[in-house]
């Protein structure tokens, strides 16, 4: 114990520096890594800019024009889906008598009396 404390003197000053050293090279990492976190934070940001600036506002425009076209197609269907059921229903009612359209009625031959 008695060399220790005879040493002392000689001791602290070196260990202090040592101490020191070390404090500021472990602060210059980290400044350093903060730094590299900050970088790869902001290219992270700008990646995920990029992407919604080319990727995802085109393909979001894209999908509206093509629900718009869509919902025009169906519209147009369902008009013509109409008009055709319009067409098929006057097929298919029975033809008026022909004395209705203006014309007198056939007798065949039949005489009345």
């Amino acid at each position: 114990m008695r060399i220790i404390l005879e040493n002392e003197g000689k001791f602290l000053p070196g260990m202090d520096q040592i101490v020191f050293q070390y404090s500021s090279e472990s602060a210059a990492r980290v400044q350093r890594v903060a730094r590299i976190e900050a970088l790869l934070l902001s290219i992270t940001l700008l990646v995920l800019g990029l992407e919604g600036v080319f990727i995802f506002r085109p393909a979001a425009l894209r999908l509206r024009r093509t629900i718009e076209e869509l919902w025009d197609t169906e519209d147009r269907l369902r008009r013509e889906k109409a008009t055709a059921e319009r067409l098929l229903a006057a097929q298919r009612a029975p033809a008026p008598p022909a004395a209705v359209r203006g014309r007198p009625t056939p007798t065949l031959g039949i005489v009345k009396g």
